[in-house]
């Protein structure tokens, strides 16, 4: 019984840890044959830059909104 749950324990954080290599791996840009291995980490690789620039994007929205109020309405007004 005990054994089964450190095999468990063990499974886990050899998941965990291959998550975090395959992010690691995906924002570094290492070149990849996408042909080959399994086809949920290829998706998985292919996305985290997607992601990662629909956040910055994101951000970089609300920033400009912020600071677009911050000239008042006769600033954006007069700007078309």
């Amino acid at each position: 019984m005990n054994s089964q749950i450190n095999i468990n324990n063990n499974y886990k954080r050899s998941r965990i840890k291959s998550f975090f290599i395959d992010i690691i791996e995906a924002v570094s840009g290492t070149e990849q044959d996408f042909t080959e291995g399994r086809l949920s980490r290829a998706i998985f690789l292919l996305s985290i830059p997607a992601v990662l620039e629909m956040i910055m994007e994101s951000v970089f929205v609300i920033v400009d909104i912020w600071f677009v109020s911050k000239l008042g309405a006769n600033a954006v007004l007069q700007s078309d």
